[in-house]
């Protein structure tokens, strides 16, 4: 596996995390601007993408993770479970920069129940499910792509 590219990766991350930030100073911005007496007072409740499908706690902020990890793979062609280790630690590197770069806001989703993240700066434990998922899908697609070779 090369390792230049999982360190681009990274780099992606760290400018992702920016990214994120700018996102949700977006948000917290359009609440301040908005003065139409709306009862979704947090950014969490204005996140289009943190709005769960159905009654899953699962939104939009899920699904990246499992694409972002199924292209992962598509990029560093894992083989070995080594491989997909290394794969796995880019989802904790990613999980510990935002842990270690988040604000100390709280998330106020008191009226809003239908979003997926408490706080969309602070990172949870279940997107390494998501991130996994984004492998297993992966190794479905090389499993099925080598049945049709």
């Amino acid at each position: 596996m090369n390792h230049k590219i999982i360190i681009f990766i990274i780099a992606l991350q760290v400018i992702a995390l920016f990214a994120i930030e700018l996102y949700s100073k977006m948000l917290t911005n359009s609440l301040k601007d908005s003065q139409n007496g709306d009862d979704k007072d947090s950014k969490e409740c204005i996140d289009k993408l943190n709005h769960t499908f159905l009654t899953l706690k699962f939104c939009i902020w899920n699904i990246s993770h499992v694409f972002i990890f199924f292209i992962y793979c598509l990029i560093l062609k894992p083989v070995t479970l080594y491989d997909h280790f290394l794969i796995f630690m880019l989802g904790v590197v990613w999980y510990s920069m935002q842990y270690f770069a988040r604000k100390d806001t709280v998330g106020n989703i008191q009226k809003c129940l239908n979003v997926a993240y408490d706080n969309m700066i602070h990172p949870r434990l279940d997107d390494f499910i998501y991130n996994i998922l984004g492998q297993l899908l992966y190794i479905c697609y090389i499993y099925f792509k080598q049945l049709h070779q």
